[in-house]
């Protein structure tokens, strides 16, 4: 399992229960913008939707913290969405790689969280990452949730686009029997924190399953090849352990 960066050099703790279950609550509605959560907790200001249609390259929204038992209260939080297109899949893919491509698309990230003027930043699977990445550069705190470790000690492949993250309050927060951690996960900003939620560490059943996606896939394939396998019977199955929709009851229970 993946773990933080050199002692020295981690992001440190939220310590902030209240402010963790908000990340996660906008981590997972940015996935449809439903409001299921938000209550009067937060408000949805504003948000950019990836379909695979219009020319963004990131689903995201932002959200303005009302909760008045909270010294947050008026602060505002970017929450990123994980893969849900073929262009994502693609981001997905880079992202293993270290491609040009996914570089180009965290900078996107990180110019968005500048203009909207955000104090904390979240997502799950690619989109914790692309939060990992902004903390690593501009130095926002916040969460990512069940994603992959953006730093590798093997160059050109980390994607940390600086060491801001250090003494910043940023959390990683992973479920033990998601075994698309084990695929993809190398290093992240801070040491992770682990969820049983879904079993003590990765079934037989899972791990055959991954090992089968992973016979229909490498570095080199193309997209669609990856949105294939991820889209398969394995996949969806594997994709419950992974989704946001159980990990965000972690923290609203």
């Amino acid at each position: 399992m993946g773990g933080g960066i050199a002692s020295h050099m981690h992001a440190t703790d939220l310590n902030d229960a209240e402010l963790l279950q908000l990340l996660a609550i906008c981590a997972h509605d940015v996935y449809t913008f439903s409001g299921e959560y938000l209550a009067d907790k937060l408000t949805l200001e504003y948000n950019e939707i990836e379909d695979g249609a219009n020319e963004n390259e990131i689903q995201f929204g932002v959200y303005t913290i009302k909760s008045t038992s909270t010294d947050k209260a008026g602060q505002k939080i970017m929450a990123f969405r994980g893969r849900n297109t073929l262009k994502t899949t693609r981001q997905l893919r880079d992202f293993a790689s270290g491609g040009q491509y996914i570089r180009s698309v965290l900078e996107i990230a990180c110019s968005m969280t500048q203009k909207h003027g955000v104090q904390w930043v979240c997502g799950h699977s690619l989109g914790g990452a692309f939060a990992e990445c902004v903390c690593s550069k501009h130095g926002i705190g916040g969460a990512a949730f069940n994603t992959w470790g953006p730093y590798s000690s093997s160059q050109p492949y980390s994607l940390l686009l600086g060491n801001a993250f250090t003494g910043v309050p940023f959390e990683v927060h992973l479920t033990s029997a998601d075994p698309m951690m084990q695929y993809w996960n190398d290093r992240h900003i801070s040491a992770p924190k682990w969820h049983h939620h879904m079993g003590e560490g990765i079934s037989e059943d899972s791990a055959a399953k991954m090992s089968r996606i992973r016979s229909q896939i490498n570095q080199e394939s193309p997209p669609e090849d990856l949105d294939n396998a991820l889209n398969s019977e394995d996949g969806k199955e594997l994709y419950k352990i992974h989704s946001m929709d159980e990990m965000v009851k972690q923290f609203v229970q």
